[in-house]
């Protein structure tokens, strides 16, 4: 009798508190550091690659080096468009930069950030990659959610000619997308881009009603450099040949960083 009422207690209590256990579980997990929530629920699946169009574009978190030549192996990748812009000495851009060369891969390099707007640089640049760059195309960020699902929106829209509501569904919570978390790259989709051709003509982030841009810091006039003698900075020596790195030292990967 005990036990049974032991285990009845237990068993009420679990049940009260479940909500909470499982809300502060799934805090937890997301500032844990987790790259995307579909990541953290299928942890096979870390890569979050997905076609977008068949032999023309594809998605991805960031690939290793391994990856890299897998993906393009098998899907005849001919190009790679970069989302976390250029960071030389990082193991996973010198690492990708490596396979870019030895597979012959094309690639555009963006610095774009999902926690704002794309600056009207950015999107005409990732407009110019698609326009551009000879496909099957593989883009990517660091967790293939965010900025890549962004990229992969406007590509839906604009070249494979889907509706918004239809394009927008590369932003979701499937590949990791979170709009509460990043809501600057769903307003920019759903409500802000209009298209290539307006995109071109006349995106201008400075004159956009949003909270997700800082016209403080990215729309002021930038300060008139100043280039008397006075201040000019002295250039920096030559390398003397002995400096440089040899060949073997250069063509380094290590394939299990991201």
């Amino acid at each position: 009798g005990w036990a049974m009422k032991n285990k009845c207690s237990c068993g009420r209590i679990v049940k009260r508190f479940r909500p909470v256990f499982l809300l502060l579980v799934g805090i937890s997990f997301l500032l844990g550091g987790c790259q995307t929530i579909k990541q953290l629920l299928y942890s096979h699946d870390s890569l979050n690659f997905y076609t977008v169009e068949k032999d023309a574009l594809y998605r991805s978190a960031q690939p290793t080096g391994v990856d890299l030549e897998t993906i393009v192996k098998t899907y005849g990748i001919e190009s790679v468009l970069n989302l976390r812009g250029k960071s030389p000495g990082q193991n996973w851009y010198d690492n990708e930069l490596i396979v870019s060369e030895d597979c012959g891969l094309k690639r555009t390099d963006i610095s774009m950030s999902a926690g704002r707007l794309p600056h009207r640089s950015e999107v005409l640049s990732l407009l110019d990659a698609y326009r551009d760059l000879p496909r099957p195309i593989l883009v990517h960020c660091m967790a293939g959610a965010d900025r890549t699902g962004l990229a992969a929106a406007v590509f839906a829209f604009d070249y494979m000619k889907l509706s918004k509501k239809e394009a927008s569904r590369q932003l979701d919570v499937y590949y990791g997308h979170v709009p509460d978390m990043y809501p600057a790259m769903t307003e920019f989709f759903n409500i802000i881009y209009q298209g290539e051709t307006w995109a071109r003509e006349s995106y201008d982030p400075c004159k956009v009603d949003t909270l997700h841009y800082d016209k403080v810091k990215y729309c002021g006039a930038p300060p008139e450099p100043d280039l008397s003698e006075a201040v000019r900075p002295a250039p920096a020596p030559p390398v003397p040949p002995s400096a440089a790195l040899p060949p073997s030292t250069v063509k380094r990967r290590i394939d299990d960083e991201r």
